[in-house]
């Protein structure tokens, strides 16, 4: 009988809190291209290749959300957290400018300093030689090859992109004469997109997004390899407004692998010390085929976090943070493939799934489907139970009845005789 009460407890709570669930948290983005449309980055244009800076203002209630994503320098994200009204101040002339020192500054808000800000600069694209085949990237540098992502050429991303979607598309690649593992057919795409509420991406592996988030789909596509058993690893930087503190990686396990099958695990990269600040978050997988489904699914691996100063063109770092060697950054690679899939070269495609977002990382719950599959599951063995013992304790209550009225008088000679 508990279990019973158990399961209608658990049903009428999923379908009040379904009913009654507060209205979603939502914000109004506005996704403008303003590279390499203004004057002062097309001046820039050289070798085919353009400068790329695009801005996703999120509006909520009491506060905005900022995003803005480059390819000048190398692939960066930057998010900030402001007061609703302020408003992005970007001097292009001065973020485009070969001083550096113009540089600095050239990234502000109207109304003051963000409550947090982070720029996620992805630095290098490493190739490695995995004579292990582990998937993990080997600690012999001797068996990297890393190529700076500050350096290629990039694509118009008004060409790629859908503002009215929020969708932003960087696409890159190199020419065929260069030492680089890209070539004219091979790209590296990373392709951005803001949310304005709560759902999960239709893609695998169908991150949950609110309006809090921005995601990120980096696509390595046809990348010439050196090695006979090549795979590839990206490098993340994130810098951080308060940076001293240190940021780590979680792996948060869950019960339910409904939406991915066969992965529990999702990597939150956050900074402890603080509830209310940006976050990196993603499952440690990646495809390595368009149709991206289930069975082309691989895992990857990370090292790090690890502390470091920042080296190379991260010039939207320094736009808005100032110069590299006074910033402390917190360096992640993250490494694509798994034991015995054949190496990048079996399809010459991966796939990898981020999130970037303020406030607290989402967390995968179980659905109200799978609830109820489980309720029921385990409801109905329960009610058979109880319904046979009910059916034993009747059946054995009519036994006792029906002999406990037996004729006493049979055992006896009649009267009189």
């Amino acid at each position: 009988m508990a279990d019973v009460v158990w399961l209608i407890l658990v049903v009428s709570t999923l379908f009040s809190t379904q009913i009654f669930a507060d209205e979603p948290f939502t914000r109004t983005l506005t996704t403008n291209i303003l590279c390499p449309s203004a004057p002062a980055c097309a001046s820039l244009e050289n070798n085919d290749s353009y400068i790329n800076v695009a801005h996703t203002s999120a509006l909520g209630q009491n506060d905005a959300l900022h995003y803005i994503y480059t390819s000048f320098g190398a692939p960066t994200v930057f998010v900030a957290r402001t007061s609703r009204d302020a408003s992005l101040d970007f001097n292009l002339t001065r973020f485009v400018s070969e001083d550096v020192t113009d540089r600095y500054g050239s990234l502000n808000f109207t109304d003051g300093t963000p409550d947090a800000a982070l720029a996620l600069v992805f630095t290098e694209l490493i190739e490695f030689s995995d004579v292990g085949d582990s998937g993990q990237l080997p600690s012999n540098r001797t068996l990297w090859h890393s190529h700076d992502l500050s350096s290629g050429v990039w694509q118009n991303s008004a060409n790629s992109s859908d503002t009215e979607n929020n969708v932003v598309e960087l696409r890159m690649n190199l020419p065929e004469n260069s030492s680089s593992p890209l070539n004219r057919s091979g790209s590296i795409v990373f392709r951005f997109q803001a949310f304005n509420g709560d759902g999960k991406n239709s893609k695998l592996p169908h991150l949950h997004y609110n309006a809090n988030i921005t995601q990120v789909y980096i696509t390595l596509e046809n990348l010439a390899t050196r090695y006979p058993n090549p795979r590839f690893a990206l490098a993340m930087v994130a810098v951080r407004l308060n940076g001293k503190d240190n940021m780590t990686i979680n792996d948060v396990r869950s019960i339910d692998d409904e939406t991915t099958p066969g992965a529990f695990h999702t990597m939150n990269w956050i900074t402890p010390s603080s509830s209310e600040d940006v976050f990196l978050q993603w499952k440690p997988l990646c495809y390595t085929n368009r149709d991206m489904q289930i069975g082309n699914a691989r895992y990857t691996y990370h090292r790090g976090p690890q502390k470091q100063k920042l080296h190379g063109a991260a010039h939207l770092v320094e736009a808005y943070f100032g110069p590299l060697k006074e910033i402390d950054a917190d360096e992640t690679i993250v490494s694509f493939g798994e034991t015995d899939d054949k190496f990048y070269t079996a399809t010459n495609y991966s796939v990898w799934a981020l999130t970037v977002g303020y406030g607290t990382p989402p967390v995968e719950t179980i659905s109200l489907l799978v609830i109820l599959i489980i309720s029921i599951g385990l409801g109905i063995p329960a009610v058979l139970i109880i319904v046979g013992g009910l059916y034993v304790i009747v059946q054995r209550y009519r036994r006792r009845r029906s002999s406990g009225y037996a004729d006493l008088t049979s055992s006896y000679p009649p009267i009189g005789t």
